[in-house]
């Protein structure tokens, strides 16, 4: 009997202790608190970005764990936000890498960009966010602006790899110019295969007799090909400079 009793105010006393909030234990964000927790807070927030098939996610968040303890005292609360089943928020702040991280404050946002050291994340949150350039926390963007700040972002983190990692950054380059390259060939290919094929022989046609069968298909004039071709190798080269 006084087994039962003892098992049964172990369970009470850890159904409390489960239902009590860690007021240092790392936050998991959604679209749905989001807003509440963070942009109407008093608090600051270190936020990770992760996605859970990211290998360099999953390596950082013992560090992340361990920040809750170093920060608590300086106001900050970490958080972290799971960009596969919050898309809205990925599309917002136009996440673009794994991880990204993110500092709020005082209605601004402050972009992490250096080692993921737990000492040197720590350091960051307790001031020196604020030797980061402030960017304006933004509504949801429309599909444009949306493309064009991911663009812009996507610049300047290829930009500073080169000076991260020139290797990796060097070798982007040099598979961007063999794709180029190999598009313009295949698309060139596939043109001149087309005009030898369809094209008429000599400068013009055989006229057609009366008693031609309607179904015959007739030859491709030169003009058709050129509204073939042109905007074949036009497509190409626009998906070569894409790429």
């Amino acid at each position: 009997m006084k087994i039962l009793g003892w098992v049964t105010l172990l369970v009470f006393a850890t159904a409390v202790f489960a239902s009590t909030e860690d007021p240092i234990a790392v936050a998991l964000l959604t679209e749905a608190n989001f807003d509440s927790l963070v942009i109407n807070s008093t608090q600051n927030w270190f936020i990770m970005f992760h996605a859970p098939w990211c290998p360099h996610c999953v390596r950082l968040k013992p560090t992340w764990a361990d920040l809750t303890t170093e920060v608590s005292k300086f106001n900050v609360r970490m958080a972290w936000i799971n960009c596969d089943d919050n898309p809205l928020l990925k599309d917002r702040f136009a996440i673009t890498g794994f991880p990204t991280l993110l500092y709020f404050s005082n209605g601004k946002y402050y972009e992490y960009s250096g080692k993921r050291d737990l000492e040197l994340l720590a350091n960051f949150a307790k001031g020196g966010y604020k030797s980061v350039s402030a960017e304006d926390i933004p509504t949801q963007p429309s599909s444009l602006r949306l493309f064009w700040r991911i663009f812009v972002k996507s610049i300047a983190r290829f930009v500073d790899m080169f000076e991260t990692n020139p290797t990796l950054a060097w070798g982007i380059v040099a598979a961007g110019i063999v794709m180029m390259v190999l598009s313009c060939c295949i698309s060139e290919w596939i043109v001149q295969k087309m005009e030898r094929k369809y094209a008429p022989n000599g400068a013009h046609s055989p006229p057609r007799t009366a008693s031609a069968s309607a179904s015959e298909p007739q030859p491709v004039s030169n003009l058709s090909l050129i509204h073939i071709s042109e905007p074949t190798r036009l497509l190409s080269i626009s998906y070569a400079v894409f790429c």
